[in-house]
C-alpha cells in the first residue's frame, strides 16, 4: 500500500505527497512542507541522504518514490 500523506514532524499535519515541494542545497534533497516552510531530509530505502547528482541524473530514482526520515535544523 503506497501512502498519499506524510504528517509533518514540525506542524503534526498530514499533508498530502503531491502537495510538498522540493528544495536541494546542491548535495541533498529535500521535501519542504507547503504549510509551515519545515525542511525534510529525503532518504533512500537504507536510510542514506539521496544526493541531488542521484535525481539530476534522471535515474529510476523519483522523488516520490522517497520517503522522509528526519527534519534538518536550518
Amino acid at each position: 500500500m503506497t501512502a498519499t500523506h506524510h504528517t509533518c514532524p514540525h506542524c503534526h499535519r498530514p499533508i498530502a505527497l503531491d502537495r510538498f515541494e522540493y528544495a536541494t542545497d546542491g548535495e541533498h534533497y529535500f521535501r519542504v512542507c507547503p504549510e509551515c516552510d519545515h525542511t525534510l531530509l529525503m532518504v533512500d530505502d537504507e536510510g542514506w541522504p539521496v544526493r541531488a547528482e542521484t535525481l539530476g541524473a534522471k535515474t529510476s530514482v523519483q522523488p516520490s518514490a522517497i520517503r522522509v526520515r528526519r527534519p534538518v535544523d536550518a
